[in-house]
């Protein structure tokens, strides 16, 4: 992210699929970049129990690139979509 420009999450939204217990063990979580439009993208999340493979959450953010003096929304740029691409899923 270029100076003078800040990531804002415009909504974020999770799901408690199941508990997921303590356990002397990391979970696993996945993380991966889903729609890119213009001016914004969405990172996707989902949290596994790490013993069972079972989905425990399952949560969205949706960001958009801001000028810091401005406030205004800025267009993503064709550098920026390339940077995302490869977490795409």
């Amino acid at each position: 992210v270029p100076d003078g420009t800040m990531a804002l999450v415009v909504d974020h939204k999770i799901r408690y699929v199941r508990t997921l217990e303590y356990r002397n063990v990391p979970a696993v979580v996945q993380v991966w970049i889903g729609a890119v439009k213009g001016a914004s993208f969405d990172i996707h999340y989902l949290v596994q129990d790490p013993v069972t493979g079972e989905d425990c959450v399952k949560a969205s953010s949706h960001l958009a690139f801001v000028d810091e003096a401005t406030g205004r929304v800025q267009r993503l740029t064709p550098i920026q979509k390339d940077g995302l691409a490869p977490y795409r899923h």
